[in-house]
């Protein structure tokens, strides 16, 4: 049975994590990996909710720390290599690097652009569908002042 999204009111803003990307890949190229390396990208597409009590951070499948971001709760980005052999593309499933940014650094990427939370969290299974109830509903809680 197919359950039917509400719609949300919530405001996400996407995050552009290209110029950390940018910087993963300029680091990594001046170190040993430099072979065969074509791009690292971000493991997830990322965004974060303003509240009065702080920033939630949380990727498209509803995925995120229950607690704002801060110095002690950190936001996680982590990053993986990405390759292009002879027009075949591949990328490594574990993460190379990981960065952890606090609330200011979070706030100072750039945002691609701001959607709602409902067409934010993808739509595909009962576990996205909780994931979105979820935030829809703690998030909610967080929003009133």
């Amino acid at each position: 049975m197919r359950e039917t999204r509400t719609t949300s009111e919530i405001k996400v803003n996407v995050l552009d994590v290209s110029g950390l990307e940018k910087d993963v890949f300029d680091q990594m190229q001046s170190k040993e990996y430099k072979k065969d390396l074509d791009s690292v990208k971000c493991s997830l597409s990322l965004g974060y909710v303003e509240t009065p009590k702080g920033i939630y951070l949380l990727c498209t499948e509803g995925v995120g720390s229950d607690k704002p971001v801060s110095k002690k709760n950190p936001a996680e980005f982590e990053f993986s290599r990405h390759w292009n052999r002879n027009g075949a593309k591949s990328f490594e499933l574990i993460p190379c690097v990981e960065l952890k940014l606090d609330e200011k650094e979070v706030r100072s990427l750039p945002v691609k652009e701001v959607v709602t939370l409902d067409k934010f969290i993808r739509s595909f299974g009962s576990r996205l569908e909780s994931n979105y109830s979820m935030w829809q509903r703690h998030l909610s809680k967080e929003l009133v002042k």
